[in-house]
């Protein structure tokens, strides 16, 4: 019993120093908290105990930008990201590595590890700097990968302050909105964090009222938040900024009235005062710039520039960059209104530009140059727009924005200048290289790139004329051609203007391009280090001109470099928000890192802006298909008929739209215009006609046309994709239950359901529920191998493509209290899907000690053999 009790002990401090750390958290005293985390950190190496080290280190990570210290956030997460992803680095602390706590720990932690390096690395070199939109993407991913779903969230607010930065306020706001509206159970819940970032982009806009209302109701989500205090604190300061702002005299505390309260943090016990000063950097920050404004509103611009002073060499001390950005703004604008201008003011702004520039924070540069703008009156915070002009001005919307423009009389357009003799026969080189490429013989293109390349570089005299040649040039991207001429000409023609952006924007896509020609001598060939330097160059040139970020994005996608791509298009899209390239580019992006709402927000917001291109409405209205927004879709396809009428699929849409509105006579009538454009393609449209004539309440009409489609054999049925499929036969499941329970129709849509293996986890869950929950239920997966006869190809069941089948395997989802009603529950389904008995079914035990109700949970894909 002896022995036992100094391992007793060294547990008992072990989880004493792990409270103190978390109280101290809640509490705000950071300082503190980091002495007590760095003290758990040092004793579990020394004690080889790995669960306790990564205790520390997270203590010590996830808290050190509220200490101003994003280098120690920074180092921190990587030894944590070390210790989580490496189970031999973990071994290195603890040689007994405990299994079981370990894994517990990475499922939770390994995502909070990532999100922390990610705003480090942002913190330290801005947050739109480069490889910064990865870590959106990357951090989703470990999401995913960990099973920590609910942590999606914080790489959303990632991606708020990431497209800040990138000057980007209307995806800026999206993600803020998403993240108040995901709403998930306990310290994950961020909705505080997403209604005060709307806050703060409406401030930043000028917008006080908007501002107002969002941390108002910020205020009421305060208690829902990890560290309800901490929220309170900040929403309270954010709010004094505002009513100072708006020249308002209100009580905050009457303003505010009462907090929502959470379960860890009564409201009585509530401390009145704030931390004590060194406890809570950040928040002795936050206050400054309060108290810093305060002075400002009250004409005190000196006061307001000294208190700045001291935050703005503190920050650039602790490389905070992107906050010591936003510090340095706010002190050039408090010099501004106490008269600087000039070279005094010069002096403050040069070496924010040059690092605003070097990041690639556009918003800061923005802010910047209004700032720096004599002719514009110096507003509070450097806001991008005078609070009396901005506040309550509603956007309108792009047809509003057009009718406006038609209504005024049109300006002259400036007179153009003649031509140069070189333009003119670049016009004439580009009009025949079009020619020759629908209908050019092989002799014809030498000739023509001889004419070409005989034009010296050295006599080229503007860039539009380099620039024209460049382009022309691209259509010389053939194997037989002389390429490495072809580069070194057009280098010659980039050397001669090497400050201009589009010459050296066209001349990296030109080079980009040659290395893409099959077997080409790459060794001859620009470099990709040397297109990308061409590529970073036009776009640091032309940092407002959309056609280089085009360029560049393009490089990127085709590099494979998605982050790069990323954060090329977004700037584009900024740039020009009706391109239907960026919009669609952008989101490609989007989905394939799971982010459809990205997507479709991305697509909305060019619409809006007036594209007309009926690309980017049909890609919107499928997307919002997917994710279950009907009145969008509606309003996406009306504007892809305006723009490209009588096409098919369109009504397909609209209908679908229609019957989930619940709006069966207008639904009826898409499906009818659709089944008019696409006879050939009943099942696209015949279910949606069955299901408003459900909801039309006509019970004769509907029996009559789901006999006429359950006679159509699925084989046949190679329109749709599987999920279009599903979403038609689950939208017949719900639309049958205005049948009786006993009407056959019901068993036949049944019966199919099954045997083609497309029935949801709706259906099973409805049949489970009829049954009582009891205990001891575990989850099994259920290998079902089904042999199949020549009968095969000919039954309901089959799918386009499986005819050739001779047996598949399925896997099944049962939940029951052993294997062997596992396999039982799996063999009675699987018999109602084909007549001949199973060869085999397999169970396999996943997860138990449920209290649930016994049944088939899922039904699997079908995997097909044909031996």
């Amino acid at each position: 019993m002896a022995d036992d009790a100094p391992s007793e002990d060294l547990d008992e401090r072990f989880l004493e120093l792990r409270r103190r750390a978390h109280e101290l958290s809640l509490r705000g005293l950071y300082r503190s908290n980091a002495a007590v985390a760095g003290e758990l950190r040092r004793l579990a190496r020394a004690e080889q105990r790995i669960v306790d080290y990564l205790y520390g280190s997270f203590e010590l990570m996830n808290y050190a930008s509220s200490r101003l210290d994003p280098a120690t956030q920074s180092a921190t997460a990587l030894e944590l990201i070390a210790a989580l992803e490496d189970e031999d680095h973990a071994r290195t602390i603890q040689p007994d590595l405990p299994e079981a706590e370990y894994s517990a720990t990475r499922a939770w932690m390994t995502a909070c590890a990532y999100d922390n390096l990610a705003y480090a690395t942002g913190y330290q070199k801005g947050l739109n700097s480069e490889g910064l939109h990865a870590c959106i993407n990357e951090g989703i991913e470990v999401c995913r990968r960990t099973g920590k779903i609910e942590c999606i969230t914080c790489f959303r607010e990632y991606a708020t302050d990431v497209y800040r930065s990138a000057d980007d306020l209307d995806m800026a706001l999206h993600f803020a909105r998403l993240g108040e509206s995901h709403q998930v159970v306990g310290r994950h819940d961020r909705r505080w964090v997403g209604a005060r970032d709307q806050s703060r982009l409406h401030l930043l806009q000028g917008r006080l009222q908007a501002a107002l209302d969002d941390i108002l109701r910020s205020w009421k989500l305060a208690g829902t938040y990890h560290s309800p205090r901490i929220a309170r604190w900040k929403t309270r300061l954010h709010l004094e900024m505002i009513l100072l702002l708006m020249g308002r005299d209100d009580d905050p505390d009457a303003l505010l009235g009462p907090a929502l309260t959470s379960d860890d943090e009564p409201e009585d016990a509530e401390p009145v005062e704030l931390p004590p000063p060194g406890e809570f950097p950040e928040l002795e920050q936050l206050s400054a710039q309060v108290d810093a404004l305060r002075h400002l509103v009250n004409n005190r611009p000196d006061e307001a520039a000294a208190i700045l002073e001291k935050y703005d060499r503190l920050l650039d001390q602790r490389g905070y960059l992107s906050e010591w950005f936003e510090t340095r703004l706010q002190l050039i604008a408090a010099r501004r209104f106490g008269g600087r201008t000039g070279e005094a003011l010069a002096r403050l702004a040069r070496p924010l530009e040059e690092r605003a520039r070097t990041a690639r924070d556009w918003l800061t540069l923005r802010r910047l140059a209004r700032l720096l703008d004599e002719s514009l009156p110096p507003t509070p915070l450097a806001l991008l727009a005078d609070p009396a002009e901005a506040d309550g001005a509603a956007r309108p919307a792009a047809s509003e924005t057009a009718a406006t423009a038609g209504d005024s009389p049109s300006p002259e357009p400036p007179e153009q200048p003649a031509w140069t003799p070189l333009q003119q026969r670049i016009t004439d080189f580009y009009r025949r290289a079009s020619q020759l490429a629908a209908e050019g013989t092989e002799a014809q293109w030498q000739e023509l790139l001889a004419e070409l390349m005989a034009i010296d570089p050295s006599t080229v005299q503007l860039p539009d004329e380099a620039a024209g040649l460049l382009i022309t040039a691209h259509h010389f991207k053939k194997q037989n051609a002389d390429l490495p001429a072809v580069w070194s000409w057009a280098r010659r023609l980039g050397d001669r203007f090497p400050e201009d952006p589009a010459v050296q924007s066209y001349l990296a896509g030109l080079g980009g391009e040659l290395r893409d020609v099959p077997d080409a001598p790459l060794a001859q060939l620009p470099s990709p280090e040397d297109v990308e330097r061409l590529h970073r160059r036009a776009m640091d040139l032309a940092p407002d001109q959309p056609g280089v970020f085009s360029l560049a994005g393009r490089y990127y996608l085709e590099a494979g470099n998605q982050s790069e791509a990323e954060r090329c298009l977004a700037r584009g899209f900024r740039l020009d928000r009706t391109s239907s390239f960026f919009a669609l580019q952008l989101a490609r992006i989007y989905q394939q890192s799971d982010r459809p709402r990205d997507a479709m927000a991305a697509l909305d917001l060019c619409l809006r802006e007036g594209s007309e291109d009926p690309a980017v409405s049909w890609q919107a209205a499928t997307l919002a298909t997917a994710l279950g927004q009907w009145e969008p879709v509606l309003a996406y396809i009306d504007h892809y008929e305006a723009h490209s009428p009588g096409e098919p699929w369109a009504s397909y849409f609209k209908a679908f739209a229609l019957v989930k509105l619940n709006r069966p006579d207008e639904a009826l009538d898409a499906a009818v215009e659709e089944g008019r454009r696409s006879p050939e393609r009943p099942f696209a449209w015949q279910p949606l006609a069955a299901a408003a004539t459900a909801a039309k309440g006509d019970l004769d009409g509907f029996r009559a046309k789901m006999a006429e489609i359950l006679a159509q054999p699925l084989s046949g049925v190679d329109y749709l994709t599987p999920r279009g499929l599903v979403q038609n036969l689950e939208m017949l499941r719900t639309a049958v239950a205005v049948l009786p329970a006993d009407d056959p129709i019901r068993s036949r849509l049944d019966a199919l359901l099954l045997s083609s293996g497309l029935a949801t986890n709706e259906y099973f869950d409805e049949i489970r529920q009829l049954g009582e929950p009891v205990p001891d239920v575990n989850f099994y997966e259920c290998v079902v191998d089904q042999p199949l006869d020549e009968s095969w190809a000919s039954s309901p069941g089959c799918l386009a493509g499986e005819d050739d089948w001779t047996a598949y395997t399925i896997i099944w989802g049962i939940l029951a209290r052993d294997e062997d009603e596992a396999r039982r529950i799996a063999l009675a389904w699987q018999g109602r899907c084909y007549p001949l008995p199973a060869r085999s079914c397999e169970a396999e035990l996943t997860s138990s000690g449920y209290r649930d109700k016994v049944g088939v949970v899922w039904q699997g894909m079908r995997e097909g053999r044909t031996e």
